[in-house]
């Protein structure tokens, strides 16, 4: 039997600990297998930022594990997780977080640089990124003079750049309008049914529902977990 990407066993992450604590999450346990695209809903203090910054190896649970591809990430040094989230994840953000003094072509290439690939490979490979998702006429313009989905689209490019495990979309479609919404919607989907791990985290029903599986927490807890069929 395979071994899940993701495993959380019990995740609690406490804020301020003593009289005025806050518990984010409050023992989160669940699996994730290679190869699934998942939704994380709740609302707005639910526990949903915290448990993607924790599955992002942004921030550490207070107690719990967490093991990814079946090794408990929670015992890392700070430069086992550096690299692992360089190589493991591609991140994809509500505000694109493109650097705009350079070229869409350089962002995309960024991960890949600070991997140490050779400039022609990273060159060559963010050029095929780019025209995966259908942005390669834009390689050499600056993020800024682009629409938000355009952007985007950059964005999820960069993400794909070393070949990740598991690409994490932080309320990915947040500043789109509706029709842009569903292009990147239907645009993570087709990169799930090539094979890549997709986790998006959002406060919207029908950017969960573009998931084939839905998780909802609230309070700190998981409310349900079920497949979206």
């Amino acid at each position: 039997m395979s071994v899940p990407v993701i495993e959380c066993i019990d995740i609690k992450r406490v804020f301020n600990p003593g009289p005025n604590e806050v518990q984010a999450l409050k023992g989160v346990s669940f699996k994730i297998e290679r190869g699934e695209f998942v939704s994380i809903i709740g609302t707005s203090g639910s526990g949903k930022s915290t448990l993607l910054n924790t599955l992002g190896l942004l921030d550490n649970p207070t107690s719990g594990t967490y093991l990814l591809n079946g090794k408990d990430v929670t015992k890392y040094t700070d430069s086992q997780l550096t690299k692992t989230r360089l190589n493991s994840f591609g991140f994809i953000f509500q505000s694109f977080n493109l650097m705009n003094n350079i070229s869409c072509l350089s962002n995309v290439e960024l991960p890949m640089l600070y991997a140490g690939v050779s400039v022609s490979k990273r060159k060559q490979r963010a050029l095929e990124l780019m025209d995966k998702v259908l942005i390669k006429d834009q390689a050499h313009k600056r993020p800024m003079t682009l629409s938000g989905g355009q952007r985007q689209r950059v964005a999820i490019a960069r993400a794909l750049g070393n070949n990740p495990d598991i690409i994490f979309a932080d309320e990915p479609t947040g500043a789109l309008d509706s029709k842009t919404t569903e292009s990147i919607l239907n645009l993570l989907k087709e990169l799930n049914e090539a094979g890549n791990t997709i986790v998006v985290v959002t406060h919207d029903m029908h950017v969960a529902k573009s998931a084939k599986r839905i998780i909802t927490i609230k309070d700190g807890l998981i409310e349900s977990d079920v497949m979206n069929i």
